[in-house]
């Protein structure tokens, strides 16, 4: 039965921290790609802040905070809302940040302010300390016990 548990937790363990790197990846992919094809820099102003407030399981109030962005290509305004929600509004109504789009895709864009990268990092530790666990727990199964 002893085993079983163990290997178990090990399972348990060892798919999570896949899961989050597999994200870590697909999230560096992504942000890679809006590197790549986003090199046109201009000013864009916030002018609006959307406040999304969600319970957890626990019905525990979690308020995440996203940018609508306004910036100009040419004479074309554009207007984009954030789809990467932060837990304390980090910019208010009016700022103005730097915004890079993509000259063929106007809609394509990125703004350095927002950290996008960081959750990638997140999402990489996350999952190397559950891999890390994962070998620990089968180490220690292994030699201790």
């Amino acid at each position: 039965m002893g085993k079983l548990i163990v290997f178990a937790v090990v399972l348990l363990l060892c798919l999570m921290g896949s899961i989050f790197l597999i994200i870590a990846i697909v999230l560096g992919k992504k942000y890679k790609q809006k590197l790549e094809n986003c090199t046109c820099k201009t000013v864009a102003r916030v002018i609006e802040m959307r406040r999304m407030t969600s319970r957890d399981h626990y019905s525990t109030p979690t308020t995440s905070w996203f940018p609508v962005y306004e910036y100009y290509v040419g004479r074309q305004r554009i207007e984009k809302h954030s789809s990467f929600g932060q837990d304390k509004q980090i910019f208010y109504d009016g700022q103005t940040v730097e915004l890079f789009y993509n000259p063929s895709d106007w809609n394509e864009y990125y703004v350095p302010a927002e950290k996008t990268e960081k959750m990638k990092w997140i999402m990489e530790i996350v999952g190397s300390v559950l891999l890390g666990c994962a070998v620990l727990v089968m180490t220690l199964y292994m030699f201790v016990f």
